[in-house]
C-alpha cells in the first residue's frame, strides 16, 4: 500500500496522507506501506490499524457496502487501534504489512479473509511532536492466494520393488516446497510426511518403504512463500499385479525329443518360471511340485526340450502350462496347451487277394500307408475267419512295398489275411479281414424254381478299389406247376453266392440263403424271357425283356429300369406303346439286343413274328427315359427279278442286289435282327433273312436317324444260317452265329469278318467245327486283342450239348473248353474279368443233370475252372 505526502503547517507535527487509491481497497498477502516525508524533520512513522466491526448490520452486509464503496460510518465501530509497525530509518519511509500472520496460538490468522480494517499513520519529528493522518479502509482477502492445485500423475513399481511417484509441476511463482505424504487409509487422517522437496522441478520421488500387496494412499501438497498450501486429491497405488499369463505357442516333437515353445516374457518383476506337465487338462487345479518339468530364472529362455522318454508320449495328449512367480511370490499359471496327439496309423486295407493258378500262389495287394511315422507293415495269416491263432507272414519296413506273394497254395484252399500297420511309436492299426480263396475258379448252380432255370446275361460289377467282386446275373426260370418261365435278376458275390442280407459277412452265411437282391417278373401263365441287361451311365440297370401279354401267342417287348442299390423298379416301358409301327396285339415281339449310346440314349433291335406272315425286324432309338427318338421297320414283300421302282426304297419294302449285278432278286420273307452295334454315328444290325425258305445271314448298316439303309450284305450258305453276335475288330467287325454243315447238315460255328463300309465280307476258318451241332451265341473282344465266343457244342455219340468256350485270334485257336453234365448244357453270355495276374472269364448259361439249372462259371485266363458237380 503506497502513501502520499502532505505538507506540514506551522509548528504542528508532520502532515501526511496515503497515496491513491485511498479507500475500499482489497489487499492480498502483504501491503507495502510507503509514507513519503518532505525535507524537514520526520524522525519516525508509526502505523496503526483497527478492526472494523458492524454495529447494526451483519458482516455480509458490511462487506457488500464496502465492495460498493458506500459510506457505512453509521453502521460500524472501530476496535481500538494498535500499532503494527514503525519506520525510523530515514527517507523515504517504508513498511511491509504481512496479512498472512497467525496469532500466538497458531490456530487462526490475525487478519482473516473478508475482514475490514481502518489504517492510519502517526508521524513524529525530532522533538517528538506527532501528527495523525486521515485513515483509510482496507479489506483483507487471501482466498485466491493459495497455490494452484496439482495432482499425482502415477505410481509405478520399479525393478527394485519400490514405488515411483510422479506429480504435476506447479506454476506458482512464489513456490516454496512440495510435501509428499502417505497413509494406509483413504481419509489420510493418519499420515506420514515422507518427503519435502524445495526444487520446483523435482516432481518425482521413490518410496522404497512399501508393501505392493497392500493399497497405499498418497497426497502431494504445494506451499508458497507465504505459507499458503494446496493439497492434491488422494491417489492410491494399485496392488501389485499378478504376473501376466505366459502362453505356450507350439509343441514340436520327433522320435528323440519334444520341445515346448512359449511366448517371450514381458513382466519386469518375475523371479521364476516353471513348466508344468500333466496327462490330463482336467488336472490343472491340482497341479503341484511333482508336476514340475522345468524351472528357470533366466527370462530370455522361451523353450524347453524333453529328452527323457518317460516324460513325453505323443500318443497321448500331454498337457503343459507355464507358471510364473514374481518377486512378491505371486503366481500365475498360463493357459494349458497340449501336443498334437500322434494318432494310430491309418488303416491300410487289402485291395485284392488274387490267386495265380499257374504258380499256385496268392498275390496280395494293399493300400500304401504314407504317414511320416510309418514303421512297418505286418502281414498276418490265419485259417480262421476271425483271424484266431494268426501267424506273422512278413514284416515290411518299406511303405512303397504293397504287394506280397504267398506260395504253395493248392486249389480250393481258403485262408484269411490282415495287414497290420505299425508306426514309430508302436501304435498299430489292423485292416479288415480278407479272404484268400484259391477257388478263384468256381461254378455255382441256381436251382431257383426247380425246373428250367436259365442264365442269359451277366454284368461284371467289379471296380477298382473294391475288395470283393459282385456280379449281376439275369435269366428266367419256370415256377413249379407252370410251363412258362418268369424273368429274374439278382446280384451275387465274388464266389457267385446269393444272400438274404447283402450286408452280412459272407463267411458266416449259409450258401442256400438265396433271394437277397433279386428282382422277379412273375407273370403267371405267360412266357417271360430276358434277353440282356446293361449297366447305364447313371449306375443303374436296364433289362431288355420279352413279356407274355394277352395270351400265350402274344408277347410284348419291354424295357425295365432297376435301381442298382436294391433292384427295385424305377420305370417300366412297353415298346408297343412307344412305337406305333410295332404291331402287338396277337403277335410275338422279341426284343433281342440293347446298347447305351455315348449320349446316354439307347439303341435296341428285335423282330416281330406276325401270325401267318413273315418276320419283320425293327430298330428303335430312345432317350434315357425310354421315350422314342426314331425307329426303323422292315416289312417283307415279294418281288422276283425286279429292281425297286425308280431305285427308291420304300420304308416298308427292302430289296437286295444278291449278286452285285444290278439285278434285284428274291422273295423276302422272315427278317430277324439279333444284335446291333454303333459304327461312328451309324448302326450295324445283324441277324437272319429267309429267302426262298432258306435262312441266310444278313448285315445291314443304317444312318443315325434310322431313316436310310446305307448298305446291306447277305452271306449265303447251303441250309439255314443265323448271326447272333457282332463285335468290333481293329479294321472292321467280327460276326458269329452258326451255319449249316455241307456234309452232315449239322450246325457249325460261323465267324465272319466285314469292314465298316460293307466291303471285304469273308468267313474266318474255324478248325474246331466237327460232325455235331456247334453254335456261337455270343462273342466278345478281349483286352489282349483276341476274341472269345461262347455257345454250345454237341458231344459226339450221345447227341447232348455242352457249354463251349473258344478263344481265338484270326484262324488261330488259343484254347477251348467245354463244361457240362449229362444232358443239354448251353452257354449264353461271357464277360472278361481281371482278377489275378492273367485275368479270367465269367460265364452264364444253363446246365442240365436231373433238371435244368442256371449256372455261373468263373474261370482263369485259359478257361480252367473247378470241376462241375453235377449231382445235386
Amino acid at each position: 500500500m503506497n502513501c502520499d505526502k502532505l505538507f506540514p503547517e506551522d509548528n504542528e507535527g508532520p502532515i501526511i496522507s496515503f497515496l491513491k487509491p485511498l479507500n475500499f481497497e482489497i489487499v492480498n498477502e502483504s501491503v507495502k506501506v510507503l509514507p513519503i516525508s518532505p525535507n524537514f524533520d520526520v524522525a519516525k512513522v508509526e502505523i496503526e490499524i483497527g478492526r472494523v466491526d458492524p454495529i447494526s448490520i451483519s458482516n455480509d452486509s458490511l462487506i457488500v457496502l464496502f465492495e460498493n464503496k458506500i459510506n457505512f460510518d453509521n453502521y460500524i465501530q472501530i476496535i481500538e487501534n494498535s500499532v503494527i509497525g514503525s519506520d525510523g530509518n530515514g527517507k523515504p519511509l517504508l513498511y511491509y504489512w504481512d496479512t498472512t500472520t497467525k496469532n500466538q496460538d497458531e490456530c487462526c490468522y490475525d487478519y482473516p479473509d473478508s475482514s475490514i480494517w481502518f489504517m492510519n499513520l502517526i508521524a513524529y519529528d525530532s522533538n517528538n511532536n506527532k501528527t495523525v493522518s486521515d485513515g483509510i479502509f482496507l479489506m483483507v482477502d487471501n482466498s485466491f492466494s493459495s497455490p494452484e492445485l496439482i495432482n499425482i500423475n502415477s505410481i509405478t513399481l520399479n525393478e527394485d520393488g519400490a514405488f515411483i511417484i510422479d506429480w504435476e509441476r506447479t506454476l506458482d511463482e512464489d513456490f516454496y516446497s512440495y510435501i509428499l505424504t502417505k497413509s494406509s487409509n483413504f481419509d489420510m487422517i493418519e499420515k506420514d510426511t515422507i518427503a519435502q522437496l524445495f526444487s520446483i522441478d523435482n516432481t518425482s520421488y521413490i518410496d522404497s518403504s512399501i508393501n505392493p500387496l497392500s493399497i497405499q494412499y498418497y497426497e502431494i501438497t504445494v506451499i508458497d512463500t507465504f505459507g499458503y498450501s494446496t493439497k492434491s486429491e488422494v491417489f492410491s497405488s494399485s496392488l501389485d499385479q499378478y504376473p501376466l499369463p505366459i502362453s505356450i505357442d507350439t509343441i514340436l516333437y520327433n522320435y528323440e525329443e519334444m520341445t515346448i515353445l512359449w511366448d517371450f516374457i514381458t513382466d519386469t518383476d518375475l523371479k521364476e518360471i516353471t513348466v508344468l506337465i500333466s496327462s490330463s487338462d482336467s488336472k490343472f487345479p491340482d497341479l503341484d511340485d511333482k508336476d514340475t518339468l522345468f524351472k528357470t530364472n533366466s527370462f530370455s529362455i522361451n523353450s524347453y526340450t524333453i529328452q527323457d522318454s518317460s516324460n513325453f508320449n505323443p500318443t497321448i495328449e500331454n498337457w503343459f502350462w507355464i507358471m510364473s512367480i514374481d518377486t512378491f511370490s505371486q503366481v500365475t499359471i498360463g493357459p494349458g496347451f497340449s501336443n498334437k496327439r500322434n494318432l494310430s496309423p491309418l488303416q491300410s486295407n487289402i485291395n485284392n487277394i488274387n490267386y495265380d493258378p499257374i504258380v499256385g500262389q496268392f498275390v496280395l495287394e494293399w493300400e500304401p500307408n504314407l504317414e511320416e511315422d510309418f514303421l512297418s507293415y505286418i502281414l498276418l495269416e490265419s485259417i480262421a475267419p476271425n483271424m484266431e491263432n494268426s501267424n506273422i507272414i512278413i514284416n515290411i519296413d518299406n511303405y512303397n512295398t504293397t504287394e506280397y506273394f504267398i506260395q504253395n497254395i493248392d486249389f480250393g484252399e481258403v485262408r484269411y489275411y490282415q495287414i497290420l500297420v505299425q508306426d514309430g511309436w508302436n501304435q498299430q492299426t489292423y485292416s479288415n479281414i480278407y479272404e484268400g480263396n484259391s477257388s478263384y475258379f468256381f461254378n455255382e448252380k441256381y436251382n431257383l424254381y426247380q425246373t428250367n432255370d436259365n442264365l442269359y446275361s451277366i454284368l461284371n460289377l467289379c471296380n477298382d478299389g473294391v475288395d470283393k467282386c459282385r456280379y449281376l446275373i439275369a435269366g428266367s426260370s419256370t415256377p413249379n406247376g407252370d410251363t412258362r418261365p418268369d424273368v429274374w435278376v439278382s446280384i451275387v458275390d465274388t464266389l457267385g453266392l446269393m444272400y438274404i442280407n447283402n450286408d452280412v459277412n459272407e463267411f458266416d452265411t449259409p450258401r442256400d440263403s438265396y433271394f437277397d437282391l433279386m428282382y422277379s417278373y412273375n407273370n403267371p401263365g405267360e412266357i417271360d424271357q430276358i434277353n440282356s441287361v446293361i449297366e447305364t451311365s447313371d449306375n443303374n440297370f436296364l433289362i431288355n425283356t420279352t413279356i407274355g401279354s394277352f395270351s400265350s401267342t402274344s408277347y410284348d417287348p419291354k424295357l425295365i429300369k432297376l435301381d442298382a442299390s436294391n433292384l427295385s423298379v424305377l420305370w417300366e416301358l412297353n415298346l408297343c406303346l412307344v412305337d406305333e409301327y410295332i404291331d402287338c396285339g396277337t403277335n410275338k415281339n422279341y426284343s433281342k439286343s440293347l446298347k447305351e449310346l455315348d449320349n446316354s440314349n439307347f439303341i435296341l433291335t428285335g423282330y416281330t413274328l406276325e401270325n401267318n406272315s413273315p418276320d419283320n425286324l425293327w430298330i428303335m432309338k430312345t432317350d434315357n427315359n425310354g421315350m422314342l427318338l426314331s425307329s426303323f421297320h422292315r416289312k417283307a414283300e415279294a418281288f422276283v427279278d425286279q429292281p425297286p421302282p425308280n431305285g427308291i426304297y420304300d420304308e416298308n419294302e427292302i430289296f437286295t442286289d444278291l449278286n452285285g449285278d444290278g439285278v434285284w432278286n428274291g422273295y423276302f420273307e422272315d427278317t430277324r435282327s439279333y444284335d446291333i452295334i454303333q459304327d461312328g454315328d451309324d448302326f450295324i444290325v445283324i441277324g437272319s433273312i429267309e429267302i426262298n425258305n432258306e435262312k441266310d445271314i444278313f448285315i445291314s448298316k443304317y444312318n443315325n436317324s434310322l431313316n436310310l439303309l446305307l448298305w446291306e450284305k447277305i452271306w449265303s450258305n447251303p441250309g439255314n444260317d443265323e448271326a447272333y453276335s457282332i463285335v468290333k475288330d481293329i479294321d472292321g467287325y467280327i460276326i458269329t452265329g452258326y451255319k449249316t454243315n455241307d456234309i452232315s447238315g449239322d450246325k457249325d460255328i460261323v465267324i465272319l469278318k466285314i469292314q465298316g463300309n460293307g466291303e471285304n465280307l469273308y468267313e474266318i476258318d474255324f478248325p474246331l467245327n466237327g460232325l455235331q451241332d456247334e453254335v456261337a451265341n455270343k462273342i466278345i473282344s478281349t483286352s489282349d486283342n483276341s476274341f472269345v465266343l461262347i455257345g454250345y457244342t454237341t458231344s459226339y455219340g450221345n447227341g447232348n450239348k455242352d457249354i463251349f468256350v473258344v478263344k481265338f485270334r484270326e484262324s488261330l485257336i488259343e484254347w477251348n473248353q467245354t463244361y457240362g453234365c449229362l444232358f443239354d448244357d448251353i452257354g449264353y453270355d461271357i464277360k472278361e474279368t481281371f482278377e489275378g495276374n492273367n485275368g479270367g472269364y465269367i460265364i452264364g448259361g444253363k446246365i442240365y443233370n436231373t433238371d435244368s439249372d442256371a449256372i455261373l462259371i468263373k474261370t482263369n485266363h485259359r478257361g480252367e475252372t473247378n470241376q462241375i458237380i453235377c449231382d445235386d
